[in-house]
């Protein structure tokens, strides 16, 4: 098994790609975003579990943990775009 997570101006990726097998490991110095690959993983989860829309939006704060605070906080500075996973 594995997949590929493309994260797009989302908090401190610009463009990223993660190829996620049946175990993978997040390893890096502090602040190099292993915290964020396993936000946009609970963000997803949250969106396509729930389906959680208001009025278009997306939730960024709720249940299994995620405390993303709002799109200001989780907008790429240096991105080029608006958020994308895939």
């Amino acid at each position: 098994m594995s997949d590929i997570l493309n994260i797009r101006n989302f908090k401190c990726f610009r463009r990223q790609q993660f190829e996620l097998k049946a175990l993978t490991v997040l390893v890096g110095a502090n602040g190099m975003g292993k915290s964020t690959v396993l936000q946009s993983l609970l963000l997803l989860r949250h969106y396509v579990e729930s389906k959680v829309l208001n009025d278009g939006r997306i939730l960024l704060n709720g249940p299994m943990g995620l405390s993303l605070g709002d799109a200001d906080s989780i907008q790429c500075s240096h991105g080029d775009g608006n958020i994308a996973f895939s």
